[in-house]
């Protein structure tokens, strides 16, 4: 496992089977986008500190998006997913559990790898 901070709240992790990318707001590294790996891009809320539209960019990269509710995107993705507080979803091989903020949004608990990463 390799974990790279990116900026502010933004952080990658690199496990053995997929990449798990939470709260980018600012460009991904080159390595990290043309991965042949599955990515899950996690965004916890809104705020912009949190949030960027350049996320988007990479739709077509083999990213799946996981989102807290209160983001709202105009287009429809098959590969976005909406999750409030206490949810939980299967996402292949990993489970994400999500909970309540101090802030707005949700926090993650995610499963992979025999890994968790909250």
């Amino acid at each position: 496992m390799e974990v790279l901070y990116l900026h502010h709240s933004g952080f990658c992790v690199e496990l053995e089977n997929e990449i798990l990318i939470f709260d980018p707001i600012s460009d991904l590294p080159k390595n990290i986008v043309d991965s042949e790996k599955p990515k899950l891009l996690f965004v916890s809320h809104s705020h912009g500190d949190h949030y960027s539209r350049s996320i988007w960019d990479y739709k077509h990269k083999n990213f799946t998006y996981i989102l807290s509710d209160d983001i709202h995107h105009l287009g429809l993705n098959k590969n976005i997913i909406w999750m409030h507080p206490d949810q939980e979803k299967k996402i292949g091989d990993t489970f994400v559990t999500t909970f309540g903020s101090t802030d707005q949004g949700v926090s993650f608990l995610v499963e992979a790898d025999g890994k968790f990463i909250f």
